[in-house]
This record gives C-alpha cells, structure tokens and sequence, in this order.
C-alpha cells in the first residue's frame, strides 16, 4: 500500500540499518544506497549525465525486468525515473515488490511528459484512484512537442523557487511519486474507460479534480508552508552534512585496472 508521498528522494523513510537498493540511478545515487543497478553503465541515451556512483557502493549490470537477487532481499529498493524507459512496467514493479519489503517509485507523469516530451521515454504515468496507471505513449493521440523541454526540465526547476515549490505542492503534477509497503496498486493499459479516457481525451473540470482534487484554502497554505520548510531544511542539511561526491563510473573501472 501507499504510506507517503514524499517530496523527493532526499524524503524517503530510511533507517540507518536498512540495505538498501536503487534501480537506475543516473547521475545522482541516493548516498544511503548501498547497492546500485543498472541495465547499461556506459550509454548515457536514457539519462542527463554519465553514471555515477559513491565509493561505498557496488554496481550490479541487470535488467529491472529480472533481478538477481533472493526475495526479500533488501529492506528497501528506489526506483527512480526508470519505469518509464522499460518494455514491461508491469514485470518491473512485480520484481520489485520480490526484491525489498519497502521502496519508492518516481516517474515523469503524463502533465510533464505534455510539457517536455523525451523520446526515450515508452510510457506516460497518472496516478488515479489511488492506482499508478501507465499508458503506452505510442496510443495516446496528442502531439508530444519539445519545443518548450528545456525551460520545464533544465531552467524552472532549477532556477525558479515558485516553480519547485509549486512541484512539491502539488506532489503529483510533474512526477508521480509513491513510497509504498509491501507492495502499491497498478494498471499497465487500462482497457476500462474510466482510465484511458485521460490519456485519450481533452480534459474536463471534472477529470481535473479527480486526478488534481481541490483542497481548501487553509489547507492549500499549509501544504505550501511545509514545502517551503522541507526546501530550506534540504537545503541546509547539503551544506552541513558535507559528503564525498560521487564520482563517474568510467573513473571507477580506470581505477581498478
């Protein structure tokens, strides 16, 4: 079941002796991974930057799809901004649910996908009565333009606080994002049409607050309030807790030759 909707992979339940895995992590490891997975350490055509890694922790080259570890082998897996790349989402999150007890699942959702479209990517994601619903990207009849990418992927969140603020805010409008126990409910190409009329059709008001429910004003100010909090505690805890860098996985294997 779904316990939280975190802000970001800096907000997940981690406890100090918990192992933990992470599927795909690009080039931001989470530091408290204590082992990484990736399908293919060397091509970067899925992600922003090159593969990086801590000293601390080992790489495994494996396809999310079939993972080679026992059941129940970690307390906790992060799967972030993968699942949205794989052939079978629904065999990913399956192994996932084998691998750890808990974990978090982060990808880019259908609004963001609208707004800057990657081709790399097989799946658009809304999260939908409580259910993470992936749609196959190539059947939805809408144009997936790039022509405005680069100002929601590489300037707002990066150079606008309002625009971040507003990403946390409203948790589930740029990425869909779960921390889940045990397992979470999916749909990978829904057939009923209460679900794929969303990727199928132009919005309405009504679909708007089902995906998007309408809060009150007060509670509106308070979730805005501890977004602004968690920023600065995020913040402040990066400039105090001063860790090693993560370094290339390229610089790694120099090394070890």
């Amino acid at each position: 079941m779904i316990v939280k909707i975190p802000y970001d992979k800096d907000n997940l339940s981690l406890k100090r002796h918990y192992k933990v895995l992470e599927i795909g992590p690009g080039d931001d490891p989470v530091y408290r991974a204590n082992v990484l997975v990736d399908n293919n350490p060397v091509e970067n055509y899925h992600r922003l930057g090159e593969l990086k890694i801590f000293k601390h922790q080992s790489l495994i080259v494996s396809n999310v799809e079939k993972l080679p570890f026992k059941d129940k082998e970690f307390d906790y897996v992060i799967c972030s901004h993968v699942l949205e790349h794989v052939d079978n989402p629904g065999l990913a999150l399956e192994e996932l649910f084998r691998v750890a007890k808990m974990g978090y699942i982060e990808v880019p959702s259908f609004v963001s996908e609208l707004q800057s479209s990657k081709t790399s990517h097989k799946w658009v994601v809304l999260m939908i009565e409580g259910k993470m619903v992936f749609y196959n990207k190539s059947k939805v009849p809408f144009p997936f333009g790039d022509m405005y990418g680069h100002l929601f992927t590489s300037y707002l969140p990066y150079k606008s606080l309002p625009f971040r603020l507003f990403a946390m805010y409203r948790n589930n409008a740029q990425n869909v994002k779960a921390e889940w126990v045990g397992r979470l409910d999916y749909i990978v190409d829904p057939q009923e049409a209460k679900y794929n009329r969303f990727f199928l059709n132009r919005w309405d008001s009504d679909m708007i607050s089902q995906v998007f429910p309408p809060s009150k004003k007060t509670r509106e100010l308070i979730d805005t309030l501890k977004a602004i909090l968690y920023f600065v505690y995020s913040r402040l805890k990066h400039l105090i807790f001063v860790r090693d860098k993560a370094v290339p996985y390229s610089h790694t294997l120099k090394n070890s030759r």
